[in-house]
């Protein structure tokens, strides 16, 4: 089984708290890109907490991460350039590829990339395309485990990582938030209960429709997670197969 760690990187991923004459976090393409220049220099002082925080209990707990994707701005409009996050990205994957003795969890870490967002990532309509596009390339295999970690990046950028992620991952999907004052991330209820909603309506429909057959693949392809959420899964899975014979 493979764990894959989706993140969107805000300009608050990436601080150097002990030098005030940096650029700062609103100009996150200039600091990535300085911090990236000067590697040497500033890569012991740089502090990454709350997508760190995720990562790290994300390795702890499986021992393994297989895949990590950062997902970062790289807008083609220059008006808003300055605040794209696309060097923060890079100089987080630099981290974490070096596996410094501070980050010792991160050999867990097989691979590292950056996928770039370049339409505006404070629109709805544009993330929604982007995570439309991008998703579907990931295609974990099945008994795979897809963390979405949803702090980073514009409201736009979490919803749609957020909702799209359930949509296309389904049961497979593990939304994760951090509150940068909390030692560990917060397991999002809410995208349990989008996926179990979903999952719910869809086998009222096939069974409204008479199609016993499809209702109970529905629920065979997603036994694991009914059987926690649904008191009567059994029952309901006995019912569709006598029913569809």
């Amino acid at each position: 089984m493979s764990v894959i760690f989706v993140a969107n990187v805000g300009n608050r991923d990436i601080q150097i708290p002990n030098h005030p004459e940096l650029p700062s976090i609103k100009e996150a393409r200039a600091l990535g890109q300085l911090l990236l220049d000067n590697w040497e220099t500033y890569r012991k002082e740089i502090q990454t907490d709350i997508l760190i925080k995720a990562l790290r209990w994300v390795a702890r707990k499986h021992g393994v991460v297989d895949q990590v994707i950062l997902v970062a701005s790289d807008q083609k409009d220059e008006r808003y350039r300055q605040s794209d996050t696309i060097t923060v990205a890079q100089a987080i994957e630099r981290l974490l590829i070096e596996q410094e003795d501070r980050f010792d969890w991160a050999k867990a870490i097989r691979n590292v990339t950056v996928e770039a967002v370049n339409a505006n990532p404070s629109s709805y309509d544009d993330m929604t395309l982007f995570y439309d596009d991008l998703l579907p390339r990931i295609a974990p295999g099945r008994g795979d485990t897809v963390y979405l970690a949803v702090s980073g990046g514009t409201a736009a950028m979490a919803a749609m990582l957020l909702f799209k992620g359930i949509e296309h991952f389904q049961a497979q999907a593990h939304p994760l938030y951090v509150n940068e004052f909390d030692a560990m991330p917060t397991s999002l209820n809410v995208g349990r209960r989008i996926l179990l909603n979903s999952l719910v309506s869809n086998i009222r429909l096939s069974i409204e429709a008479h199609q016993y057959h499809a209702a109970l693949k529905l629920v065979e392809a997603n036994a694991e997670f009914l059987q926690q959420a649904l008191p009567h899964f059994e029952t309901l899975r006995a019912v569709l197969g006598y029913a569809r014979s």
